[in-house]
């Protein structure tokens, strides 16, 4: 019996408040299985002990509460100012998550599966995507969502925004760029993108 080729990854990514889950939840609708790495690591740092005790040798025993749920906010306060920390306790999650996925993707039988990642290109995991889906949107129709989700303040989100690679510099990078700025209708550029790139492959 000849083996079946590994599923292709098409990584959808976008900075913080674009929308690139509700671009993903197009291609579930679709019929396409999806990994969100945001999700994912979030799981990992809870259910793997390898990386838990990594990051209590790396940030303490603080980084965890009583119940054993990730200390999020303590965790932030640590690294959000502090890159060093950041690209240490990145060390630790990524690899764990890209293993993960690995063994994720052997269980697909789809030609392609969706990757959803914001730091595809900040943490050069380019490598793993067949193409690279790239979805932006306005910078106050960003901080708008971001204010409405996460009920931070403009500075915060800024402070965030400023954390990734801008628009510009991954747009001549990816293979297609989704508009998700409320008047472009996304469900047509998800259509254009499929019948573009994977429709004969």
């Amino acid at each position: 019996m000849k083996k079946l080729d590994a599923p292709k990854t098409i990584c959808v990514t976008g900075n913080i408040g674009t929308g690139k889950s509700y671009v993903c939840n197009i291609f579930r609708n679709l019929g396409f299985p999806i990994y969100n790495t945001d999700i994912e690591a979030k799981n990992i740092v809870i259910a793997d002990e390898v990386v838990k005790n990594s990051i209590v040798e790396l940030l303490g025993k603080d980084a965890y509460l009583e119940s054993g749920e990730y200390n999020r906010a303590y965790v932030a306060s640590k690294i959000f100012a502090d890159d060093i920390l950041l690209k240490k306790l990145n060390k630790i999650v990524h690899p764990a998550v890209a293993k993960h996925y690995n063994d994720w993707l052997k269980e697909q039988s789809s030609p392609w599966v969706i990757k959803e990642s914001a730091l595809i290109f900040e943490a050069k995991l380019q490598k793993g995507c067949n193409k690279i889906l790239l979805v932006t949107a306005p910078l106050q129709t960003r901080i708008e969502r971001l204010k409405i989700r996460d009920n931070i303040s403009v500075d915060q989100i800024m402070k965030k925004i400023s954390k990734q690679i801008s628009d510009y510099e991954k747009i001549g990078a990816v293979d297609f760029v989704i508009e998700n700025d409320g008047i472009q209708d996304v469900q047509v550029q998800v259509n254009t993108f499929i019948n573009q790139f994977l429709s004969s492959k």
